[in-house]
């Protein structure tokens, strides 16, 4: 990029960024068996355990009150996360969940569901835990200490000037050789 500092670079990627996930099932047996499945009424508050200002809440009545009513209403908030329901069982014996995901990735995407006791949905299960990127710069070996650097996206443009590193996949194992070299 314009302005990026001629040289060479040694990096690993141990760890790429990801975003948040949860799983919403039944209170009693697992799964839902279809989408229409009622949920019972109340709130349900989604909260970011990193950056509560991202907190947002939806309420469930009897309009809405099934899991893809749930769903409809969490994604119609517009907050820091997406809703989706999953059949994780096959066509003869479905197993409905709603899958929340955060919009963003670290862990500031991090975020817990508190619903009403009324609201028959256990979100205790995490699919998968918003972590940040992680990046070890700096070759290692006899006496030497790199520089761990975190990032809560896999896009990173402020560790070298003038140069964007796009992380996509980790490779804690491989070292990597970046040349930067000034264009002309």
């Amino acid at each position: 990029g314009v302005g990026a500092s001629p040289g060479t670079y040694f990096l690993k990627v141990i760890n790429r960024a990801q975003g948040h996930q949860l799983a919403g099932v039944t209170s009693g047996e697992g799964a839902f068996s279809s989408p229409a499945a009622t949920i019972g009424t109340g709130q349900v508050r989604i909260n970011f355990e990193n950056d509560p200002s991202k907190d947002f809440t939806v309420d469930i009545d009897t309009a809405n009150n099934s899991l893809t009513g749930l769903k409809e209403a969490i994604n119609r908030a517009n907050g820091g996360v997406q809703a989706s329901i999953i059949n994780a069982g096959s066509a003869s014996s479905p197993s409905y969940q709603l899958i929340l995901t955060s919009k963003e990735t670290g862990e500031i995407s991090q975020f817990t569901v508190d619903a009403d006791p009324t609201i028959a949905v256990d979100f205790s299960s995490i699919v998968q835990r918003g972590t940040d990127a992680e990046i070890q710069f700096g070759g290692g070996g006899d006496g030497s200490s790199p520089i761990i650097i975190k990032k809560n996206t896999n896009t990173i443009n402020d560790l070298i000037p003038g140069v964007t590193l796009n992380i996509i996949n980790q490779a804690p194992d491989k070292t990597i050789k970046l040349d930067v070299v000034r264009g002309t």
